[in-house]
């Protein structure tokens, strides 16, 4: 296994990088702490090219949005207690589990703590 300047190096002549070369090169640009440029020189690279695959990866690690199978049902009598939408009734999203747990998520909820409440129904689901 080649040493990470021994890569770098081997990267740097290369007119084409895959993404796990570009890895190599955007950590050891990261680990180096000096400034893109900086380090582009030094290596005889396109800073802008390190910039542009640092994007591409962080890109490629955000999560991927995942849609759950949602179903529209009648409103049960549960559901005809509540009061009724008006025009000034910010919208919502409401998760009804079984008909017997209901979490209402209204605009502007913080996803983090929406996340701990689905896993919780989650967990409710599986019991």
């Amino acid at each position: 296994m080649p040493s990470g300047m021994d890569a770098v190096r081997r990267i740097s002549r290369s007119s084409y990088w895959r993404a796990e070369d570009a890895k190599v090169i955007v950590e050891a640009w990261r680990v180096s702490g000096t400034s893109v440029a900086a380090f582009a020189r030094l290596h005889r690279l396109s800073a802008k090219r390190i910039m542009r695959w640092t994007k591409r990866l962080a890109d490629d690690d955000a999560p991927s949005v995942r849609f759950h199978r949602v179903r529209v049902v009648a409103p049960t009598a549960a559901a005809s207690a509540t009061p009724p939408l008006t025009l000034d009734t910010p919208p919502t999203i409401e998760i009804v589990v079984h008909d017997e747990l209901r979490v209402r998520v209204p605009p502007g909820a913080d996803p983090v703590e929406l996340r701990r409440i689905l896993d919780v129904v989650r967990d409710h689901d599986r019991c």
